[in-house]
């Protein structure tokens, strides 16, 4: 399955056969689009200059990053940027340092010549024949900030490479005894029941097709998305649509995408599909469980079911028709792609210095008098707890390893002296008086304050993902026993099932094109991800061969089972599957891999959450609080497990360290920099 959504099929369909850009995406709807949650914010113009100046000219400025994913290799392009004009002041001695922790010992700074490698989420594998992207597979065409970066690292004259999403390609889907074969909107069946429902649900989540059960303001989602994409739409109106979609926030945080769903079959129940003997609830029962796993044709969203209808709007407002992907020639892997970025973001000349350091962070705090940002860490194959402290710390790591190091210390608003620091039984004590690190009060008796964001990173939720892969010949992925549709010689490359697999992609290799697939044989979320487990509690994990056999043996045997357009004889998938390069299997589960986590998408009460994080930058207003850190990272979006997230809480954070260095002026930062204060609700006061 996948969280890809795509509304119109037919035009995604017919768009992967242009000439893209770079340059094209860079500069296309993506660049003044404005997400909901931000909505008078076009984050490709926030970063279209540099974001501000950092105000000190004199010694040397000290920041950390604890973290080398997209959000942290972003945030130092941005602070690269955010260098004062010495060319105008010239102050001998001035240096901007920025010390980097990474704890991977498989990131790019320190793997550089590793078959599989990672920046954060984005993770490659390399096989004789293919790469496979673990994470960060594609990237969306309204992603403006994303190719904002592609831009910085590689030029914007390149072609890019349309990914072979189910329903842009020839795909097969089989729920039950429902089977459909389509291709844009073309379909085997064209008054099949799963087109109908699928048309239903994007009319009454949407309005497409028809009115909206579910308007904003007055308006559907179909009309609001070209006022958010759109250069000219007035200040005005950009502001009647933040108060309309916090409305249906207030309204709909509570309700589930499946309770939506029911509720549009329900609602338009006159207009079902007719499915011989299902009449009355076990008809709209099967409709519901049938766009469970179908979706929008992409892929069902079933184990997603109980993420929030606000989570959902959001991803249908970023309306896009295809994702990109590099080609081999630009970025072997997408990690080459954060690489390019660094290599950029550390070409700052001899007054800005970049040091790395491999190493496992395990508390950040403040120290008190002076007031800095202190960051304790375990370099590898030691037990000696270190301490450093800086002017201001970024913590660009995934929710689930940020709860960690900002909860040990307390949320106390006094300062703390003789506090041993650390892990058990190799803490100790700094040697000076220190404060929690994400502080947002000083006054005694708030300790829920400052505990609120702290609480706020802990409830944020992940879902769980995996993958399994291997290679396929081409020869094997186009010829028999595939079938073609909508003719001979478009051969289905996708599959979308009940089987267990969930989605499956043959996506043709970019490291040897012609003669191999990429064979994504199952791309799951949460419940579908736990079924893979071939015996209890024996997860995916980032398991390749032989260890992953007996888990590959079962995923064929799932396959193994009658071909729903041929009864009588076994199903083409799992003949296929069994034709599969047995040494290039690889299979990875998000869930086990306990820096990252999976993909995070707020379920029920959630937005309130991540709603905080994100504006988490907004407490540099007030600089008599002096709190020197700052949150980036997909987990801290409203796009969480998107590259375009990780990069926009990166714009925040740097823009915060900016302010907070000007003491909270807002002219050190650029006109549409300054929006990302006076547009967002600050975080203090807490009301």
């Amino acid at each position: 399955m996948s969280v890809t959504v795509i509304k119109d099929l037919a035009k995604a369909a017919t768009e992967r056969r242009d000439v893209v850009t770079i340059d094209s995406l860079a500069n296309g709807e993506g660049r003044y689009y404005r997400h909901p949650d931000s909505v008078e914010i076009s984050y490709p113009l926030v970063v279209g200059t540099r974001i501000g100046q950092l105000q000190r000219i004199v010694g040397e400025v000290n920041i950390a990053i604890i973290g080398a994913g997209p959000a942290g290799i972003a945030s130092l392009y941005e602070l690269r940027r955010a260098l004062p004009d010495l060319g105008t002041m010239p102050q001998p001695g001035y240096k901007l340092n920025v010390t980097l922790f990474e704890t991977d010992s498989q990131n790019f700074l320190f793997a550089s010549n590793s078959n599989r490698r990672r920046a954060g989420r984005v993770s490659s594998q390399r096989v004789p024949n293919a790469v496979y992207e673990i994470g960060a597979m594609r990237f969306p065409s309204i992603a403006g900030l994303t190719w904002h970066y592609a831009r910085a690292a590689f030029g914007g004259a390149h072609v890019v490479n349309p990914f072979p999403n189910p329903g842009t390609i020839p795909t097969e889907f089989v729920f039950g005894s429902q089977t459909d074969r389509y291709l844009g909107d073309n379909w085997q069946n064209m008054n099949s029941p799963t087109r109908m429902v699928r048309n239903l649900v994007l009319e009454g989540l949407a309005g497409i097709g028809g009115p909206s059960l579910y308007l904003i303001g007055n308006r559907s989602a179909a009309a609001v998305i070209p006022l958010l994409k759109s250069a000219n739409t007035p200040a005005s109106e950009l502001q009647q649509i933040g108060r309309d979609w916090a409305a249906f926030v207030k309204d709909h945080d509570g309700t589930t995408l499946e309770a939506a769903v029911r509720h549009i079959l329900t609602k338009l129940g006159g207009r079902l599909p007719s499915v011989s003997g299902l009449t009355g609830q076990q008809l709209i029962n099967w409709c519901v469980e049938l766009f469970g796993r179908f979706g929008f044709g992409t892929g069902g969203f079933k184990p997603l079911f109980n993420i929030s209808l606000v989570e959902m709007m959001r991803l249908i407002l970023w309306d896009y028709s295809n994702e990109y992907t590099f080609p081999s020639s630009l970025a072997p892997t997408n990690v080459d792609f954060i690489e390019a970025l660094y290599r950029q973001a550390n070409s700052g000349g001899s007054i800005f210095n970049v040091q790395v350091v491999q190493a496992r962070v395990s508390d950040v705090f403040h120290q008190d008098n002076p007031r800095r940002a202190g960051v304790a860490y375990y370099r590898p194959n030691t037990s000696s707890v270190e301490f450093s402290t800086f002017d201001y710390a970024i913590i660009a790591m995934p929710h689930d390893a940020a709860a960690q190091i900002t909860s040990r210390l307390g949320y106390g608003t006094t300062a703390g002296s003789g506090v041993l620091i650390g892990d058990s039984g190799t803490a100790r004590n700094p040697g000076f008086a220190v404060r929690p690190s994400l502080l947002l009060s000083t006054t005694t008796g708030q300790d829920a304050v400052n505990a609120r964001p702290v609480t706020a990173i802990g409830m944020l939720h992940m879902t769980r993902s995996s993958k399994i892969f291997a290679t396929i010949t081409e020869a094997n992925a186009t010829g028999a026993p595939v079938p073609h549709f909508p003719m001979q010689g478009s051969p289905i490359s996708a599959v979308i099932s009940d089987s267990g697999l969930a989605a499956t992609y043959m996506v043709p290799s970019t490291t040897n094109p012609g003669s191999y697939r990429s064979f994504l044989v199952s791309y799951t979320w949460d419940d579908d991800s736990t079924r893979l487990q071939h015996s209890f509690a024996n997860w995916p994990e980032s398991a390749e061969p032989p260890r992953n056999g007996e888990m590959f043996g079962a995923m064929i045997n799932r396959a193994y089972r009658t071909d729903p357009h041929a009864p009588g004889s076994k199903w083409w998938l799992g003949q296929l599957l069994t034709k599969v390069i047995q040494t290039d299997r690889v299979s990875f589960d998000w869930s086990t891999y306990l820096t990252a986590g999976g993909f995070k998408l707020d379920s029920t009460g959630d937005h309130h959450q991540s709603s905080l994080c994100f504006r988490y930058h907004t407490h540099a207003l007030y600089p008599a609080l002096n709190s020197r850190f700052f949150l980036a990272g997909c987990s801290f979006s409203h796009l969480g497990g998107w590259l375009e997230g990780a990069f926009m809480t990166a714009a925040n954070a740097v823009a915060g360290i900016i302010l907070l260095d000007n003491n909270g002026n807002l002219e050190s930062l650029n006109s549409e920099a300054r929006k990302l204060f006076t547009t967002l609700t600050p975080i203090i006061p807490m009301n």
